[in-house]
């Protein structure tokens, strides 16, 4: 699915400017078939919280990226969807649901 890259919640405070400002440096060289083909294959994983947003989980540089050159959409997939369970408070959501995950994206 698509989403706008504005609609998306970032759960990582920070990004590294210096790797984003490279990527930014190399995709803005992509020929239009390479930069559909890049966009494709960088599906972003969120979850959807009790509030029904979307929390981007991994791909923070990515996106940043993206937003930088204009790009207005992306994919994403929702690895987990918290806002059907009832019982869960705010406060489990943000312990459960966006933990921080040192070997993701290994």
């Amino acid at each position: 699915m698509k989403v706008k890259v504005l609609n998306l919640r970032p759960t990582q405070f920070a990004v590294g400017m210096l790797e984003v400002d490279e990527k930014i440096k190399e995709v803005s060289r992509y020929s239009p078939k390479k930069l559909k083909k890049y966009l494709k294959s960088n599906v972003v994983p969120v979850v959807r919280g009790l509030d029904k947003d979307l929390y981007v989980v991994d791909k923070h540089h990515f996106l940043t990226v993206c937003y930088q050159l204009g790009i207005k959409k992306v994919r994403v997939e929702i690895i987990k969807d918290f806002n059907e369970d009832p019982d869960l408070s705010y406060e489990e959501f943000y312990i459960r649901g966006l933990a921080d995950d040192p070997y993701r994206g290994i």
